[in-house]
């Protein structure tokens, strides 16, 4: 980070929800209530899986603040893995599939983009935040309390175009 540059707290730029919690019993071969898990995030590229999908009853009614929102990165908040635990997801669509107990979701506000957060909470300082975070803990939880601690630097500015700068052109040279 460049000298001068200030850092913000993730809690000041973000809103964070904890996922559903449902009982064994509302679990069902299948439904219109999906429910995505940690396993739904690839631990290598961060992207959504789809292929493990788990469905509860119907009848069970699920808030809206408990669905994932496009623009919003959905994070493992426990997990018997120390490798899993902080990982994230960039949610590109409203697919209407509610997140997990052992979730969370992470809503960018005060115009910070969302998927410059994303980089930024898969880059190395962000895991070895988490990694300090949990180290010497015999539960893998995170805490949002914990983790608007970290600390968020500003995107690189855009250099301006003065009327010097030429234009981008579309021609091939």
């Amino acid at each position: 980070m460049k000298p001068g540059w200030t850092t913000e707290l993730l809690g000041e730029l973000c809103e964070f929800q904890r996922g559903l919690t449902y009982a064994k019993s509302d679990e069902v071969d299948i439904s219109d209530n999906i429910v995505l898990r940690a396993t739904n995030i690839d631990l290598k590229t961060n992207l959504l899986d789809f292929s493990e999908l788990r469905y509860i009853s119907d009848k069970v009614l699920v808030p809206d603040n408990k669905r994932v929102k496009k623009n919003s990165l959905i994070i493992c908040t426990a997990s018997g893995s120390k490798s899993h635990l902080g990982k994230v997801a960039y949610i590109d669509d409203d697919y209407g599939c509610a997140f997990g107990g052992f979730m969370g979701m992470i809503t960018p506000k005060n115009g910070l983009l969302p998927r410059y957060l994303f980089h930024i909470l898969t880059s190395d300082t962000y895991k070895d935040f988490i990694s300090e975070l949990s180290d010497g803990a015999n539960i893998n939880n995170l805490k949002f309390d914990d983790l608007k601690t970290f600390q968020i630097p500003p995107p690189k500015p855009t250099p301006k175009r003065t009327s010097k700068t030429p234009a981008p052109s579309s021609k091939a040279t």
